[in-house]
């Protein structure tokens, strides 16, 4: 994938016996099928117990803090006690078309721009679904959807189909795409095979000179599913291609984490989302297994797409347990009885949780709040630009009311 790093997102297994002739190079036999034309082909993935996360000698450092990875810890045991069926692709554009088509559901509420630097990274109006900015084929995964709008798709499914479809638990995904095996990558370690497996960044990128090519995967972008090999469980593409919701509110680590399998989420503060795999444009030390990065629910990219999950025997209790919070979902009002209110109303309500949380993200002095409100934040799709809609005076009032609320004096 030709992409430059900055131009990228982010960047012992215990089975039961079920799991037990699991090899990363033989897929296990598996029945794979669909419950309607236009439906997802489905897998079914077998209850077990694993290790989710890396231990700490396994992580790679934050090319920040350069320091392991602390969102992979600690590392845990999770049962997933029933079976559950998985997409074996990602939800591809026809599929998603004929979601679209038969229910008239309005996905085009723009999407994030992600070339030309950190400066640049903005939503585009006329971008979405159908154009994500460049030219896609009905077999490649859809991109610049949001979580709602795979949550939508999921519901269309379930009427659809009479079964309960979801979006997986960060658990049941990671689960399926270790597929048995307990290191970062379904294949192995040896990085000189990895674009038989993944459709990741394999290309030199200029000014690097310690940028390594282990191998070519074949592609400038997006790969159709299916194009590369499998991992046990006949999941395609869990490591690279897009970057997949998961139903989890997003948190910092794993302290505190459910361990029996089922989506991880708050009764409040739950606009920021997990997404996992990594995608095309990251480069294959950070796209692996266990990487993971929280994005607002109504975030989309044109390297952000879905796979669909659906129910098996007991397993319904993900999509409910999500649907329930769905209808209560608290929020903190932010005051809007001033000019500044109003204006972080109009462009950055949507984007913030309540008053207490992630504090000093970006820094929390005056000049820093103004400049990232300006020219947009790291994380690309919970800050973008605003310098070319709002006058100095009002970025300043912004910063402003921004810190008087959150208490950053």
């Amino acid at each position: 994938m030709v992409i430059s790093k900055q131009a990228g997102i982010l960047q012992f297994i215990v089975v039961t016996s079920s799991l037990l002739a699991v090899g990363c190079s033989k897929p296990m036999e598996e029945t794979a099928s669909r419950d309607c034309p236009d439906c997802p082909l489905m897998i079914v993935i077998p209850a077990g117990t694993f290790m989710m996360g890396t231990a700490v000698e396994e992580r790679v450092a934050d090319p920040v803090s350069g320091k392991p990875n602390a969102n992979e810890e600690p590392q845990h045991a999770v049962t997933i006690a029933e079976p559950f069926a998985l997409g074996k692709y990602e939800v591809t554009v026809a599929q998603f078309r004929s979601f679209i088509e038969d229910t008239g559901y309005d996905a085009s509420a723009g999407c994030f721009v992600l070339g030309g630097g950190p400066n640049s990274m903005r939503v585009n109006p006329d971008y979405d679904w159908s154009n994500p900015g460049f030219e896609q084929a009905d077999d490649e995964p859809v991109v610049c959807v949001s979580l709602e709008h795979a949550t939508a798709y999921t519901q269309w499914l379930s009427g659809k189909t009479g079964k309960n479809y979801y979006i997986p638990s960060e658990a049941q995904w990671e689960y399926a795409a270790k597929a048995g095996t307990s290191g970062r990558y379904f294949w192995g370690e040896d990085d000189a095979v990895a674009c038989d497996y993944a459709n990741v960044n394999f290309r030199a990128i200029e000014g690097d000179p310690n940028w390594t090519l282990p191998c070519d995967d074949g592609y400038d972008g997006l790969a159709p599913v299916g194009s590369f090999l499998p991992n046990a469980f006949g999941m395609h593409d869990p490591i690279g291609n897009a970057w997949e919701w998961v139903t989890d509110c997003s948190h910092k680590n794993y302290n505190g984490a459910p361990a029996d399998g089922s989506a991880w989420i708050d009764e409040e503060n739950c606009l920021f989302r997990i997404i996992r795999g990594g995608g095309a444009g990251n480069d294959l030390a950070r796209t692996t297994n266990v990487v993971r990065a929280g994005r607002p629910k109504t975030g989309t990219a044109p390297n952000l797409g879905f796979r669909a999950a659906r129910a098996v025997g007991q397993g319904a209790a993900v999509q409910q347990a999500a649907a329930t919070y769905e209808a209560t979902q608290a929020t903190t009002a932010w005051p809007v009885n001033s000019e500044a209110g109003k204006l972080f109303a109009e462009n950055c309500a949507a984007c913030h949780q309540d008053a207490s949380s992630y504090k000093g993200v970006y820094g929390t002095d005056f000049a820093t709040i103004s400049r990232i409100i300006k020219e947009g934040g790291n994380n690309i799709m919970s800050m973008p630009a605003f310098g070319d809609q709002l006058s100095d005076a009002q970025i300043g009032a912004l910063a402003t009311y921004l810190r008087e609320q959150k208490g950053w004096d």
